[in-house]
């Protein structure tokens, strides 16, 4: 039943309302003097004539009417009772016992009541006014309760789920569902954002796992009768296209549940939740791809496998989904030791028949990248390690080619000595027309991957080294979601670097995807020499759409409730970004929903050459030299690359520019 909240009639209700809550309170004062008096004073009543006793109880109920209206006990929430409200009401009884206690002396003279009377008196006065509270709060939840132990309310129709979310959100969807506002599912387990604590039940539902466990949970129960049918993700706010949840929907969808988000309004006290179902397009603008997975468990299965990069969102989502396929032994090659730690924890306990291997290594160092290969001797290496923060990869140029392409050509050749299957190697769609340190790295490590495939085409047991091209990647770190995320929940403007700017958008679970199938066609040999793998993404969208959908995705209005802010290009980008370079041929690859590209290869003799160069001038933290050469190279490869676009460059950046850029990072691989 919804009340009125606006104008004459809601006035009225919310009028009558607080007087039905102060009659409720007085009525248990007058009971609690009632109970007192026939238990502490019967003399009393025998000595006192009805008319001064309705005179008395006037004069204490307008008294004790003014007292619960003076300290707002009628204002307060009695379905959110707490220890504030619970304060309140023992003061307000004890300002009522000592007023009853001053009139009584007054009236009644050497025929007053004795202490006894007021403790007893005070007491049960507290102790109903708190119980009536305690009832509205708890008596629905008893009954629904009640309701549930006898299976009064279940439906056997309802699909098994697992519910996702910060323990808050969770609680507040598991109550609301004991109270029977929400139908339409039957909790089984909790997947819990934060502090994971196994042992621990919400609501008598118990926590399985973390936001990662997903899979690891599935493959466990999928043949049980407790395996799930849907999952629903608790969020509100701008936590409803937090990249984690937007990961986990994807995942979820990929393993054929239904996908459900339990949206979350309103304050704490006044929180409503409604079920949704949870649509990525509304982000995407496009329907998922679904990628096969069915022949990756082959081709992975008692592996040795290597992910670099492996604590990193791209890395770390390939390292759970390759452990899902029972690989034999997975290598966790990072340079971040917190990084590192986080994804070999997480992976030990959700994957405990793996062998996990964590290896703090820079791919930078050629010996130890060498040194660790021919000590696992990998069959499969997934190469994810690379700076990607457009900006930030703009004012550190030697870092940039240290690792996006010096790193690169350690990993590649690593991978060939120890006679690896295939490399797969990530790169960008920055690397297409680049512009940039970033993607001009990104480029030439394409080339260099290439060379290698093209050196030993004719070999059926060389090693392959492939290369997947991602748009942006949602679930990513630095990308738009995270970013848009944070200025929503602090309400600030959302930053978008042009109006006209536009990218291809995909979630972290089909940029894995992608991975994995280019992995596939690895293990089955069927892939022509060279190529570039890059998922159909459809059109690419405007950032400024992302921005509005995100907004909307919030329960906000845009230009309303939050507003976008246009911050100007940064260094080092493009207005849009392309998937194929002029140069290259587009092919329909033999994936459904994946394209290939063919690229004019450049000579291995060439690139080695310029690897020396490069390396050189890295040594030396010769910034020009090292900006001069990369961009060389790529010039000779096309012509008329820069200025196809409006954009800034290196030289045109200004310390200011960079500054601010570093402040706004947001589209990044």
């Amino acid at each position: 039943m919804q009340f009125p909240s606006k104008g004459l009639t809601g006035a009225i209700w919310r009028g009558g309302k607080h007087v039905v809550l102060l009659g409720i309170d007085v009525a248990a004062t007058l009971a609690a003097i009632g109970i007192a008096a026939a238990a502490e004073w019967p003399r009393v009543f025998q000595s006192v004539s009805w008319p001064h006793a309705l005179l008395a109880t006037a004069l204490v109920t307008a008294a004790a009417a003014a007292i619960f209206y003076f300290m707002g006990l009628s204002r307060r929430f009695w379905r959110f009772v707490s220890i504030i409200d619970l304060s309140l009401i023992v003061a307000s009884a004890a300002a009522v016992t000592m007023l009853l206690s001053l009139l009584l002396a007054i009236a009644l003279g050497d025929l007053a009541p004795n202490v006894g009377f007021y403790l007893v008196q005070f007491f049960l006065a507290s102790g109903l006014m708190s119980a009536a509270r305690g009832l509205r709060r708890f008596g629905p939840r008893a009954l629904a309760l009640a309701s549930r132990l006898s299976g009064a309310g279940a439906s056997p129709d309802e699909p098994l789920a697992l519910i996702a979310g910060s323990p808050d959100a969770v609680e507040l969807v598991l109550r609301k569902r004991e109270l029977g506002v929400l139908k339409g599912f039957r909790p089984i387990g909790v997947l819990e954002e934060g502090e994971l604590n196994l042992r621990r039940r919400i609501h008598g539902v118990p926590v399985v796992g973390g936001l990662q466990s997903l899979n690891h949970v599935f493959r466990q129960r999928m043949n049980t009768a407790a395996a799930p049918k849907a999952l629903v993700i608790a969020a509100g706010g701008a936590d409803a296209s937090d990249a984690k949840y937007v990961s986990l929907a994807s995942r979820a969808s990929d393993l054929g549940l239904t996908v459900i988000r339990a949206a979350l309004t309103g304050v704490e006290g006044a929180a409503r939740v409604e079920l949704k179902s949870f649509d990525l397009s509304e982000l995407l603008g496009r329907p998922l791809v679904k990628l096969d997975h069915g022949k990756t468990a082959v081709a992975l299965g008692n592996r040795s496998i290597v992910v670099t990069g492996a604590g990193g969102s791209i890395g770390s989502e390939l390292v759970r989904q390759i452990a899902s396929f029972a690989p034999r032994k997975i290598v966790l090659i990072e340079q971040s030791e917190f990084n590192l730690y986080q994804i070999e924890l997480e992976t030990r306990q959700n994957f405990p028949e793996t062998e996990i291997v964590p290896v703090l290594c820079d791919i930078r160092d050629r010996n130890h990248v060498m040194s660790v290969f021919l000590e696992h001797q990998p069959q499969f290496v997934f190469h994810a390690a690379a700076l990607k923060h457009v900006p930030l990869v703009e004012l550190n140029p030697c870092p940039a080619v240290a690792t996006n392409l010096i790193g690169t050509r350690n990993v590649a050749d690593a991978s060939r000595k120890c006679h690896a299957i295939a490399m797969i190697q990530v790169s960008t769609d920055k690397a297409v027309n680049p512009i940039g340190v970033m993607g001009a790295t990104k480029r030439l490590g394409e080339l260099y991957c290439q060379a290698l495939d093209l050196e030993n085409c004719g070999d059926p047991g060389a090693t392959r080294i492939f290369t997947v091209r991602f748009g942006n990647v949602l679930g990513s770190s630095g990308s738009v979601v995270p970013l848009f995320q944070r200025q929503l929940r602090d309400r600030l403007p959302l930053t978008v670097t042009h109006p006209d700017m536009t990218r291809f958008f995909m979630t972290i679970h089909e940029a894995v995807g992608l991975v994995l199938q280019t992995a596939n066609a690895a293990f089955s040999r069927n892939p022509r020499c060279g190529r570039i793998f890059v998922l159909d993404m459809g059109e690419p969208i405007k950032v400024v759409d992302i921005a509005h959908r995100m907004i909307k995705l919030s329960g906000l209005e845009p230009g309303v409730d939050a507003k976008v802010k246009f911050i100007g290009t940064r260094p080092g980008e493009k207005l849009f970004e392309q998937l194929f370079d002029k140069s290259e041929r587009r092919l329909q690859s033999e994936i459904a929903g994946i394209f290939e590209a063919e690229a004019s290869p450049v000579p291995l003799a060439t690139l080695n050459e310029m690897f020396a160069r490069l390396t050189a001038a890295v040594a030396k933290s010769d910034e020009t030299s090292v900006r001069k050469e990369i961009f060389a190279l790529i010039a000779d490869e096309g012509e008329d690359r820069v200025g196809m676009e409006t954009a800034m460059t290196p030289d045109s950046a200004s310390a200011s520019q960079a500054s601010n850029a570093l402040e706004t990072i947001s589209g990044t691989v």
